[in-house]
């Protein structure tokens, strides 16, 4: 991923610090508390969080019928930010093994982040993460843009597959990435 790793620093602490003891250093040094960069981000573009899980921060996107979940969680320690966009109806078991090969086909083509569902309760998402490690604040907010905007816009485009084939059961997986992806 695309990230902001100053060489200078990084040199500096290579030198005198344990490759075990740079990223928590690091932490320290660059003093990032990503939630709290999460929340400004959010904060700055006036969207409505609809709830907060750990560090987990969730905002609902859509209609009342059909909308999403995005999921922004910064993890602090290890210098990235998960970004998750969701349903929050999870496939039916008889659409799974479908959905299975509409996500693989879809994975194919995608340069950055993936489609995946948890077979056990039919959870599905697309899932994409930054590095932002050596970064300030003001290019975590623009990578923030990026991302989100990347991984938005990719959940926006297969959405309807997975709405259709959660909702009939003959829709063929093959077909819909045809007319989705236009090959």
């Amino acid at each position: 991923p695309i990230g902001c790793h100053p060489p200078s620093i990084q040199h500096r602490l290579d030198a005198i610090i344990p490759d075990h003891h740079y990223h928590l250093l690091t932490y320290h040094i660059m003093g990032l508390d990503l939630p709290r960069i999460i929340k400004a981000y959010v904060a700055k573009l006036g969207w409505k969080v609809s709830g907060q899980q750990d560090d987990n921060i969730i905002m609902l996107f859509g209609s009342k019928e059909e909308h999403h979940l995005l999921v922004l969680k910064g993890v602090s320690a290890k210098e990235y930010i998960v970004i998750r966009c969701l349903l929050p109806q999870n496939v039916p078991e008889k659409s799974r093994k479908r959905m299975i090969e509409y996500i693989t086909r879809a994975n194919y083509g995608l340069g950055h982040g993936c489609f995946k569902m948890d077979e056990r309760d039919g959870e599905i998402e697309f899932q994409s993460s930054m590095d932002v490690e050596g970064c300030n604040e003001a290019d975590i907010m623009l990578l923030l843009e990026f991302y989100v905007g990347v991984s938005s816009g990719t959940w926006d485009k297969y959405e309807k597959g997975i709405r259709g084939i959660m909702v009939d059961d003959k829709t063929d997986p093959a077909i819909l990435i045809q007319m989705i992806e236009g090959s």
